[in-house]
């Protein structure tokens, strides 16, 4: 079995995974996301450091977007609008409370 090792090299050769926290939803990364996966349905951006939606216009067919795990308050997911299609948008295990 190939892992990575503490210096951050790939042990045996083997492919390097780096998995790094998406702060924010750039208009890059969508743009990069919806080139590659002209037809995507669903996106999984679960347990990121995200606090804010936008850019997502450029995912028209989006229907699944999981943004569980984030650090999303009620006033931050108004980039959801533009997603016509969305059919489930999975919030769990954010800061959504409504001001006291």
């Amino acid at each position: 079995s190939e892992s990575a090792n503490p210096a951050g090299g790939a042990a045996r050769g083997g492919p390097l995974s780096l998995v790094m926290p998406i702060y924010r939803i750039t208009r890059e990364l969508i743009d990069e996301v919806s080139s590659g996966f002209a037809a995507l349905h669903a996106l999984n951006l679960s347990h990121n450091l995200i606090s804010h939606v936008e850019n997502l216009e450029s995912l028209p067919g989006l229907r699944k977007l999981d943004l569980s795990h984030n650090r999303l308050g009620l006033g931050s997911i108004e980039g959801v609008r533009t997603l016509a299609a969305l059919e489930a948008l999975v919030l769990s295990a954010n800061q959504m409370c409504a001001p006291a």
